[in-house]
C-alpha cells in the first residue's frame, strides 16, 4: 500500500513538473516581449500570460511563484 502511494506522488510530482517546464510548443521557439506593467498584481500578470500563449496554467503559475 506504501509502494503505491509513494508511486502516486511520484507520478503526481512528474506531471507538475512537466506542466511547469515542458515548452508549449515544440518547434516555435521564437523570442516574445512580456511587458509587465507598474502595479500588476500575480493574478493580473498570470492572466496575461495565459492570455498571451507563455503559460499552460494560471494556478500553477501562481503555486510556483509563492513556492519558490
Amino acid at each position: 500500500m506504501q509502494a503505491i502511494a509513494i508511486s502516486v506522488a511520484i507520478a503526481f510530482a512528474l506531471g507538475i513538473a512537466y506542466m511547469l517546464y515542458a515548452p508549449l510548443e515544440r518547434g516555435n521557439a521564437q523570442e516574445v516581449v512580456f511587458v509587465v506593467k507598474k502595479g500588476d498584481g500575480l493574478s493580473v500578470i498570470a492572466q496575461d500570460l495565459k492570455d498571451a500563449g507563455l503559460i499552460r496554467s494560471r494556478f500553477l503559475f501562481r503555486s510556483y511563484v509563492f513556492a519558490i
